[in-house]
């Protein structure tokens, strides 16, 4: 269960993780709208809470240099990113199903569209940049097409069967059924690792790869000026050798 050995459990990672940030994203954009729309709300209404779902999106531009500057190197560059991110989507689905807003309570929908999907976009963020990190440049297209199809069908899972569910029992199962998926995908994130020697658990034995230990900046103007070098230099593109 290293990631640093093994290409199949590499994009069988990337596949799960994408696959589960689909699901309650279907369910905050799609299902549950679809729900509020049925229960007679106003249009105004529905593109509240969908615009609340997606207003976290917004922070992906920041957040990669956020976890670049803090993380747990025992654990890994992005794991301890990935297993809070994924922690955080169940807690929120498990909170949606405790409290079960009812149709007219669109402030507490739209709240908690957001917090779902801030726990999505920071555990898109850290897949992302774990991807590029653990992954030889020839496998990372292969990569890319995989995540597209795991959200894709994810979106799609819960767009039917989260509507199923909450047309049949009610948005509660929608939301425990999503938590459930989300969970068993945490699971597997907290026994995988990145590289040898690493830590499951903050508390496991395990101690830091060297590389990672090489690679951490532990300082904000670096790693900014970095980031600026390689955005803004200009592209290397091979000769040509036709004639």
């Amino acid at each position: 269960m290293i990631l640093e050995q093994s290409t199949k459990l590499r994009l069988l990672t990337v596949f799960l993780f994408y696959f589960t940030q689909g699901v309650p994203y279907g369910l905050f954009t799609v299902a549950i709208p679809a729900w509020l729309a049925f229960n007679g709300a106003s249009t105004i209404a529905v593109a509240g809470v969908v615009s609340a779902s997606s207003l976290p999106w917004m922070l992906k531009v920041f957040l990669g240099f956020f976890m670049d500057r803090y993380t747990y190197l025992p654990m890994g560059r992005r794991r301890i990113w990935i297993v809070g991110a994924q922690s955080t989507i169940v807690a929120m689905l498990l909170l949606a199903a405790i409290l079960s807003p009812e149709s007219n309570q669109i402030w507490l929908l739209s709240v908690l569209g957001f917090l779902v999907n801030s726990g999505i976009v920071f555990q898109d963020v850290a897949i992302d940049s774990l991807a590029v990190d653990i992954m030889p440049e020839d496998e990372r297209a292969k990569a890319a097409g995989i995540m597209f199809g795991g959200q894709t069908l994810g979106i799609s899972a819960a767009t039917f069967a989260g509507g199923q569910l909450i047309a049949i029992y009610g948005t509660v199962a929608g939301y425990l059924a999503a938590a459930l998926v989300v969970a068993c995908v945490l699971v597997f994130g907290i026994c995988i690792r990145e590289r040898e020697g690493e830590r499951r658990f903050p508390w496991s034995n395990g101690k830091a790869h060297p590389r990672n230990v090489a690679l951490q900046i532990d300082a904000w103007k670096p790693l900014l000026v970095n980031s600026a070098k390689s955005m803004f230099a200009p592209l290397r593109t091979r000769p040509r050798t036709d004639s």
